[in-house]
């Protein structure tokens, strides 16, 4: 196993067990969305309960709310001033796992591949400040209490609006991500519907990993989504939780019928992405502890 798939499979999951001995600082305790402390990243006490958290959601994610967002190895790396490799072992003596042999290893990639990641946490967490604080969002609000999911629905599924691609370029920039690592992560600088008549925004979440987005009209154009260049939707099951386990999944067709259900309090609830499922998909859930698969499209 590589090192990615060693964090990703094994790490991450075991680690979301035992958040508090991970961040001794922060004097996590559970509940159930994940788990929440009453400090800020940097470690000072705040009136908010749930200042900073890990959340079942996004397992390998420490995010401090309205603040910062960093996976827990680069947490460590930061907190510790410890090498990547060092800080992975660390976590690794906490849970009793043992580095893969011949890990293949490049510190390159790798930050290449962490700053991927942040820019979508960071993009979404733009996206739903803007559905609560943008009186543009007034109509994706309307759509989706029309749809029968209340405001706290929407905020736990995710959901976000992006007001144009130039807003979010300014705010990305601002972070201070360059414009060619936008435009090759993002990839939606050559559609200009996204941003005008596609403004509904649903992460295209699988794993606990933000591989993209989905783009949603809630008038009458066609098709009702768009998703960025390239995401890939094939490599697993959107919703599928990153937390390791026994999982009997339930497939069903719609992003937001799958959310839906997950806020619900029904787990496992996962959707193909697309018109159909694929050997990746089964294959990416079956290392995630999927023993049980029914089918349950739409007719």
């Amino acid at each position: 196993m590589n090192l990615t798939d060693f964090i990703k499979y094994e790490l991450y999951p075991a680690l979301y067990l035992v958040i508090d001995k991970v961040f001794p600082e922060h004097k996590f305790i559970q509940f159930s969305g994940g788990w929440k402390s009453a400090t800020t990243l940097e470690g000072s006490s705040h009136s908010r309960p749930d200042k900073t958290v890990v959340s079942k959601v996004k397992p390998g994610r420490i995010l401090e709310q309205g603040g910062e967002n960093l996976s827990i190895i680069d947490y460590i790396m930061k907190r510790d001033s410890s090498s990547f490799i060092d800080a992975v072992k660390s976590l690794c003596s906490i849970t009793g796992l043992t580095l893969p042999e011949n890990p293949n290893y490049n510190p390159e990639e790798y930050k290449q591949y962490s700053r991927q990641v942040k820019l979508l946490e960071d993009c979404n967490n733009y996206f739903i400040y803007c559905v609560d604080n943008s009186d543009n969002a007034k109509d994706i609000k309307e759509y989706l209490t029309s749809r029968g999911y209340s405001l706290e629905d929407i905020k736990a599924m995710e959901l976000g609006y992006i007001t144009s691609q130039d807003k979010l370029n300014n705010r990305l920039t601002s972070l201070g991500y360059t414009q060619e690592e936008i435009n090759r992560t993002l990839n939606i600088n050559n559609d200009s519907r996204i941003g005008s008549t596609h403004g509904l925004t649903i992460p295209y979440r699988s794993g606990g990993q933000i591989k993209g987005f989905k783009f949603r009209t809630i008038g009458e154009e066609t098709p009702k989504y768009l998703n960025n260049k390239g995401l890939d939707k094939i490599g697993g099951f959107f919703n599928l939780s990153g937390i390791k386990g026994d999982k009997d999944l339930v497939i069903v067709e719609g992003e937001l019928d799958s959310l839906s259900a997950t806020v619900k309090g029904l787990d496992n609830i996962v959707a193909t992405g697309g018109s159909s499922i694929n050997p990746e998909q089964i294959k990416d859930s079956l290392k995630r502890g999927a023993k049980r698969f029914t089918i349950c499209l739409d007719s």
